[in-house]
């Protein structure tokens, strides 16, 4: 034994949909989006501000059109309860305006054998222009 565990399976299906996710971020794409995140779900931004699922689908188009330079994940962490998971993730991320690193935490529920987001925060960790 080398003292390592297998991930669970649901640490195997939150990191492909956290993979999935972040693709939806780099190409706009509102419709994955629509499917990965529950109806009623708040996302609380790093600057206070609370978005609604309409938000985070409205800030993603036109469908396609990619906003960031860059867009890095690390630090994945996967925290499995069963049917819910909580992940934090770090994104350094930039635009043609700005860069930052962000420390996202999502809650994922498993209902009727499909995971969704039902919410999450950003804090942003470091900051230029």
């Amino acid at each position: 034994m080398d003292g390592k565990t297998m991930p669970s399976t649901t640490e195997t299906e939150i990191r492909e949909l956290e993979e999935k996710l972040r693709q939806a971020d780099i190409v706009a794409d509102p419709d994955l989006l629509d499917e990965l995140i529950v109806e009623g779900c708040f996302f609380t931004a790093q600057d206070g501000g609370i978005y609604t699922k309409e938000h985070v689908l409205q800030s993603h188009r036109p469908a396609g059109a990619r906003k960031f330079t860059r867009f890095e994940t690390s630090g994945l962490r996967i925290q499995d309860f069963g049917n819910a998971a909580v992940v934090t993730v770090r994104i350094d991320l930039a635009t043609v305006n700005t860069q930052a690193a962000l420390l996202f935490t999502r809650f994922w529920l498993k209902r009727d054998g499909s995971w969704q987001v039902v919410g999450g925060s950003a804090v942003q960790l470091e900051h230029s222009h």
